[in-house]
């Protein structure tokens, strides 16, 4: 540690170029631990930190990344929630789109307040189910943007039609 009364100076570097960039400037130089920056909006930007003082300076610090979305600094929601009963009258389609300017990774689908696995993007935009039981079926979609979930969307309600296959059926 640094004795008591020894004046230390800190220095924080910052460097906006992206992924793989490594072209750090000078954003800071003071005795404070803390510094205030207006980050530039869908930016990813790494940090870099360390002391000097008379005894020398010490190594600098582990690189630190934050990404600064395209919009407010909320996770959107995902869009355009709806859900098409098919021709057959038992195959429902939930569909959504992702939220406008922002990439989501992953998404999970909520059914009747039941909570399924979370699939990854490269399984589509969209959810069929064609086992759903006649009533009223609740449907919601979340999406994940880097590395947090969204809210939950905004509910889709379908209603079911009875099964004629089961309509009239007295065989057990």
């Amino acid at each position: 540690g640094v004795p008591p009364g020894v004046a230390v100076t800190y220095h924080m570097e910052v460097d906006d170029g992206g992924e793989g960039s490594a072209d750090f400037t000078e954003v800071y130089q003071g005795p404070h631990t803390e510094h205030t920056l207006v980050l530039k909006p869908g930016r990813t930007y790494k940090f870099r930190t360390r002391a000097v003082s008379p005894q020398g300076a010490s190594a600098w610090s582990v690189i630190k990344g934050l990404s600064r979305s395209a919009g407010p600094m909320m996770v959107h929601v995902p869009e355009n929630v709806r859900g098409d009963l098919m021709e057959d009258g038992r195959t429902v389609v939930f569909s959504w789109t992702p939220p406008s300017g922002l990439v989501m990774t992953a998404y999970q689908v909520k059914l009747d307040l039941q909570e399924g696995k979370k699939r990854r993007l490269e399984d589509g935009l969209e959810y069929v189910r064609d086992d759903l039981c006649e009533g009223v079926h609740r449907f919601q979609v979340r999406g994940m943007v880097n590395t947090k979930w969204s809210e939950w969307s905004r509910e889709c309600v379908v209603t079911m039609p009875p099964n004629p296959l089961l309509e009239g059926s007295t065989e057990h």
